[in-house]
């Protein structure tokens, strides 16, 4: 018996309308996404991966309702995000959360750590909500202490490890990471993400992970999508993909991958030995 998909895309397009270069001319668009379908089943993380314009991060603010599709469909859990209202989806959110690649940015410097984790419980006593966040920042290895601080008081890898805090709050069944170890120091990039894939363990959470670093993927993801140009070009298992690449776009990726020096693969070297030592 197959079970149903967890997010599913159906036929998405997304096109953006840009500046009119003439007064009287019809104004341009991009198409940033063209008729993408994915299936993602619980517990099957999914790695994204393509040259920069080639749409992932705009896929990631369509999975996660942040924009809406020009044409197409996206089902969470069988439901049409679109289609909900404003209270519907907010409470449908608490099944799917975001972490966002600028631990800098993403997160509110006038706030106290206590209510940044905070921000998606919209139920609950005070009590509970104090005990749910020291509950997730002693999870991603911060202390319960932490609560009171700012995130000026903590290094990049930590306010990640925050951000990850909130977004593990609700207990989502999707979390949907936009390149969330490429803002960080390489040194703390290897622990970031034996965090990710411990959480996995733990809490049973699945992961559409966008990132262009393959080895990134590689140590994160069962399954690989490629994109380009808007378009999916290539899916499948992550090692049979990289092992056998079929589009050009992909053996591009992986000879482009393979001929730098990349810190960021060293880093998952590192996360896989310590992933194997621990």
């Amino acid at each position: 018996m197959t079970t149903a998909p967890l997010l599913a895309l159906h036929q998405v397009s997304r096109r953006y309308t840009l500046p009119r270069e003439r007064l009287f001319a019809a104004a341009p668009h991009v198409a940033a996404l063209q008729s993408v379908s994915l299936e993602l089943h619980a517990g099957r993380s999914l790695g994204v991966v393509g040259e920069s314009g080639s749409g992932k991060s705009t896929l990631a603010r369509i999975a996660m309702a942040l924009e809406a599709p020009s044409s197409g469909r996206v089902e969470f859990m069988g439901r049409d995000l679109n289609a909900l209202g404003e209270s519907e989806l907010r409470e449908a959110r608490r099944d799917f959360q975001m972490v966002f690649q600028d631990p800098y940015g993403s997160l509110d410097p006038r706030q106290r750590v206590a209510r940044i984790v905070a921000e998606p419980l919209w139920q609950g006593s005070g009590a509970q909500r104090e005990r749910a966040v020291a509950e997730m920042l002693e999870a991603v290895g911060l202390r319960a202490s932490d609560a009171a601080k700012y995130p000026h008081e903590f290094s990049g890898g930590q306010r990640q490890r925050i951000a990850i805090a909130r977004a593990l709050v609700t207990r989502p069944r999707l979390i949907v990471a936009d390149e969330p170890v490429s803002a960080l120091d390489v040194s703390v990039q290897a622990q970031v993400l034996n965090l990710l894939v411990e959480l996995q363990r733990r809490y049973g959470v699945t992961y559409l992970l966008i990132s262009h670093d393959l080895a990134v993927v590689d140590h994160v993801c069962d399954e690989v999508l490629v994109m380009q140009h808007g378009r999916v070009v290539e899916r499948g298992e992550t090692t049979t993909v990289f092992a056998d690449p079929q589009h050009p776009c992909t053996r591009s990726l992986i000879a482009a991958h393979e001929g730098e020096t990349a810190p960021a693969s060293a880093t998952v070297a590192a996360a896989s030995d310590s992933s194997r030592s621990g």
